[in-house]
């Protein structure tokens, strides 16, 4: 797997010209590849898309215990959910704990899942790779979404790959 993501770099018109070009110059600069270790999350079908509720957790029973108290207790308490609603969510976080290892959660037409997250750390002969110009700019992340529902993700692979490889976005945003 390290192998073949050495090369990969943003080409498609999913995120501004200076990202890809930061992107590019990183496959350079940084084009050693450190894998992290497995997290776990959750995320929230949200039209074509996979949204992050959350961080990232170190097993999927913390993420299923993640979700089921955001269900019972942090969302309705931070999105001041009414009686109704607050005991539709407390019921389901009841029903998706008493099934044990359950993945997935349908609540009020809302999609959730427990979600593999793998990760990586580009490294160069200086070290790691800091923020990216367009990441340090921000003091709130990256100032673009990648890549908007809809829009096709070109990947670049150098260094013996095939040319390229498009398709549909497949999941939210990193």
């Amino acid at each position: 797997m390290r192998l073949g993501l050495r090369g990969f770099s943003y080409t498609g018109k999913c995120c501004p010209a200076e990202v890809r070009a930061d992107s590019g110059r990183t496959v350079e600069t940084h084009p050693e590849i450190v894998v992290l270790p497995t997290t776990f999350g959750v995320v929230e079908k949200t039209g074509a898309t996979w949204d992050p509720q959350g961080s990232l957790l170190v097993s999927p029973h913390d993420a299923r215990a993640f979700l089921y108290n955001a269900l019972r207790e942090l969302w309705p308490m931070i999105y001041e959910f009414d009686e109704e609603r607050r005991e539709r969510y407390a019921r389901a976080a009841e029903e998706f704990r008493a099934l044990g290892r359950a993945n997935e959660l349908t609540v009020d037409g809302r999609l959730f899942r427990v979600c593999r997250t793998e990760r990586l750390v580009r490294v160069g002969p200086d070290g790691p790779e800091g923020p990216r110009p367009d990441e340090a700019a921000s003091d709130h992340g990256r100032a673009w979404r990648d890549p908007s529902p809809g829009v096709e993700v070109t990947l670049r692979i150098r260094s013996g790959g095939s040319p390229g490889a498009r398709g549909p976005r497949a999941a939210g945003p990193p």
